[in-house]
């Protein structure tokens, strides 16, 4: 997900990056708010070796929450800062690296 606006405890993300690569229980909430200030909600939940992600978020009528799941795999998490922002990545059991949040600077 790609963020544009303020950003709020983005030190939680490094913290549920740490724990990732500690092997440790860990989880992160990410919410996200429209124009109508509806919120998106991304949780992201690691339990030592399987990362389960899911996410609400308003539909197109305001009248429902669309829902979603994922689980993966994961062995290591990263995070890479360059000009444009902070990248967080997320690496599974074959090697595959995946931006799971872009906070522009």
């Amino acid at each position: 997900m790609e963020l544009k606006g303020k950003i709020y405890n983005i030190d939680k993300l490094d913290e549920f990056i740490d724990s990732i690569n500690r092997g440790e229980k860990t989880k992160v909430q990410i919410d996200i708010y429209n124009t109508k200030n509806n919120p998106a909600m991304y949780i992201i939940e690691f339990d030592g070796k399987l990362l389960s992600y899911s996410f609400t978020r308003p539909s197109n009528d305001d009248s429902k929450d669309i829902l979603a799941e994922v689980n993966a795999e994961i062995v290591k998490a990263s995070r890479e800062e360059n000009e444009d922002g902070i990248k967080y990545y997320l690496i599974d059991n074959s090697g595959i690296k995946t931006c799971f949040f872009n906070a522009p600077k």
